[in-house]
């Protein structure tokens, strides 16, 4: 008799903190890390999932696909579950879809909490699993249990303690702390800079539907964080004020990751932007694009006596708000275009065919205007007289100014400075209000040299003084405007091919033409002629519209060759180039086209890729904004681990040779 109560005390006591059960595919065992529980501990319960061969289940967030597993609990009054303690996720190719999941045996540890109301005495906790198990096919599977506690005054461990125990301390990953801000498609989380030598990431986020995980995450540094780009699955703002997950480091390495969502700006940030976007509109002024027209406005200065000074001071504010305005309108465009789900980026006009062709007439007139040959209108040359009737005298001088000004900005659009990049990629990511301030900045900087010249004198005391070189400089002035047109030409024909020679070569000789009858014919038959080649623009105007755009192909390749070289663990630099780019050409021809650069990358085995954005491409938009950037040019040097290294705008020789230090 004793014998039998002793064993039936000790089964007892076997099931208080072991238990099994099956299902056709898994085999469900639970335990606990106590015989017995007092009040003033936690009791920790281990629900172990072995499924067959095969077979696997899914982790909080399943990925693509799945299910994760449950655990809902009836538990008796005092006694409380917490979250599920889960162990490292996988990924889990299931077909073309990408999952989170398990398919070793999975130990989940849930702890229970009892509240010192308790009494002592036995309980039964119940619960009921449910998970999803997959192999070729997914059968849904649950299990309901039940596991009694005894609750005394003094706790006793199990057998199992000790494991579980040991699962815990593994589980006690280092967190890691940082902040994350979006775009329409990116999600850019700045996390601390880590020790290890990354070769292989991989994220485990805990929010669902958030991340397109078919896209590997791009790795980035600077001076002391890491920064992860993670492609987000739709364009809409996120509504988690923080994102939690797991990130996995070459595989061995893991870190429970927690980022708080960028609330605002910082002032000190936003001054060091403010100031970097005036400074890039400074620098702006002496890009090869904004040039010409920064001479004409020191000629309209120097045309003025020592005596008009209050109407240069007010030709320079009229200028400014001309650029200004121009500004707001771009950045406007870019907000709304962004708001319906386009991604467009500094200097995207120039990647339509008719906005090239009609700065190609504006740049033809310009020149020919300061070759004397082509006239303003009558009826523009008359708006001063009737501003005169209708307005102060004041507003009717300036409005060629006004106009200067925006012209300055509009032929600046291929053009990116330093300083300028940063400012505007980082702005395109803020609010609005942060945007148009940045533009506003950047507008200031540009207009900055005349605003000088204007309101200090003793600038205007060093300029020259004017005199019969003015004109013949003029004249010299409209050769760099007659390259602009050739240079658009070359950009229209990478764009819809020889079709822009024919329509290029037609609008020239037609406004030649114009130019000549001018000065020997009749007014009516000029008019007639002119009326008769604005329709001819016209109608050149919807041939464009109609022009199919050159291939894309080479780019999808050029993307294809990238993640070919990462997965090859190859050295590549990428070069994001346009055909409207200047600084974009500058560099290739002062540098990377040059004989002893292309053998320096071939020495050192470093592969060099283009992306052509001339046409607009979703791709390669996606791919700037992945670095902060919203214009070209953009270099990239990916190290053999798949790190990315951004190299300047405006590039020197040294910058290249100086991979070679990156490899050490």
């Amino acid at each position: 008799m004793k014998q039998s109560i002793y064993l039936f005390t000790l089964l007892i006591c076997c099931l208080s903190f072991s238990y099994a059960l099956d299902t056709t595919y898994t085999k469900v065992t639970i335990a606990t890390d106590k015989e017995a529980v007092s009040t003033q501990d936690d009791l920790t319960v281990l629900v172990t999932l072995t499924h067959q061969e095969g077979w696997h289940s899914y982790w909080k967030n399943p990925g693509e696909s799945g299910l994760a597993t449950t655990i809902k609990w009836e538990l008796p009054p005092g006694f409380q579950a917490g979250d599920i303690n889960w162990p490292m996720p996988q990924t889990i190719q299931f077909g073309e879809l990408i999952n989170f999941g398990f398919k070793d045996p999975i130990n989940l540890m849930i702890p229970i909490q009892i509240n010192t109301s308790v009494k002592e005495g036995d309980y039964q906790l119940k619960a009921k699993i449910s998970w999803l198990v997959c192999k070729e096919s997914c059968i849904p599977e649950s299990s309901s249990v039940s596991i009694p506690v005894k609750v005394v005054s003094t706790s006793q461990t199990s057998k199992q303690a000790t494991k579980i125990k040991q699962m815990i301390k593994e589980r006690d990953i280092e967190h890691l702390e940082g902040v994350f801000q979006e775009n329409s498609n990116q999600l850019i989380i700045t996390l601390p800079k880590l020790d290890t030598q990354i070769t292989t990431i991989t994220c485990f986020p805990e929010q669902l539907d958030l991340v397109d995980y078919q896209v590997d995450p791009l790795i980035q540094y600077n001076d002391t964080n890491l920064l992860l780009t993670l492609k987000k699955v739709t364009t809409k703002k996120t509504k988690h004020k923080h994102l939690t997950g797991i990130i996995a480091i070459n595989n061995t390495d893991f870190y429970q990751v927690k980022a708080d969502k960028q609330g605002g700006i910082a002032t000190n940030t936003l001054v060091s932007i403010l100031i970097f976007a005036f400074l890039g509109g400074v620098i702006l002024n002496i890009m090869p694009c904004v040039f010409p027209i920064l001479s004409l406005k020191v000629l309209s200065i120097l045309a003025k006596t020592k005596q008009e000074k209050e109407i240069i001071k007010k030709q320079a504010v009229s200028y400014t708000l001309g650029v200004i305005v121009c500004f707001f309108v771009i950045v406007t465009v870019l907000v709304w275009l962004k708001y319906v789900g386009l991604q467009l980026g500094w200097g995207f006009q120039l990647q339509n065919p008719i906005f090239v062709y009609l700065m190609m007439l504006i740049m033809l007139s310009v020149g020919l205007n300061l070759n004397d040959r082509l006239a303003l209108p009558q009826w523009l040359e008359s708006l001063p007289g009737l501003m005169n009737k209708t307005h102060n005298k004041a507003l009717s001088s300036s409005y060629k100014d006004f106009f200067t000004g925006v012209l300055a900005v509009i032929v600046a659009t291929p053009c990116t400075a330093p300083f300028m990049a940063t400012a505007i990629g980082f702005a395109l990511t803020q609010s609005i209000g942060v945007m148009y301030l940045t533009f506003f900045a950047l507008a200031l900087g540009f207009s900055f040299p005349f605003l000088a010249i204007a309101y200090i004198p003793i600038l205007q005391g060093l300029l020259p003084k004017p005199g019969q070189w003015m004109l013949t400089i003029k004249h010299i002035l409209a050769i760099p405007l007659y390259l602009t047109v050739l240079w658009l030409l070359w950009v229209l024909s990478h764009q819809i091919g020889t079709l822009a020679w024919i329509v290029g070569g037609l609008s020239i000789a037609a406004i030649i033409t114009f130019t000549s009858l001018v000065r020997v014919s009749h007014r009516k038959l000029s008019y007639s002629v002119g009326i008769t080649i604005i329709l001819m623009f016209v109608g050149l105007i919807v041939v464009l519209s109609q022009a199919e755009p050159n291939d894309n192909n080479v780019n999808k390749g050029a993307f294809q060759k990238i993640e070919a070289a990462i997965n090859q663990k190859k050295k590549i630099l990428v070069d994001v180039t346009a055909s409207w780019c200047v600084s974009c050409k500058v560099n290739e021809s002062v540098v990377l086209n040059r004989p002893e650069i292309k053998q320096f990358l071939a020495d050192n085995n470093i592969e060099f890729i283009v992306l052509d954005w001339t046409n607009y491409d979703k791709d390669i938009t996606a791919y700037l904004e992945s670095f902060d950037r919203q214009g070209v040019p953009l270099y990239v040097y990916y190290d053999e681990n798949g790190n990315a290294t951004l190299l300047p705008q405006l590039l020197q020789k040294q910058d290249i040779y100086e991979l070679r230090e990156k490899q050490e």
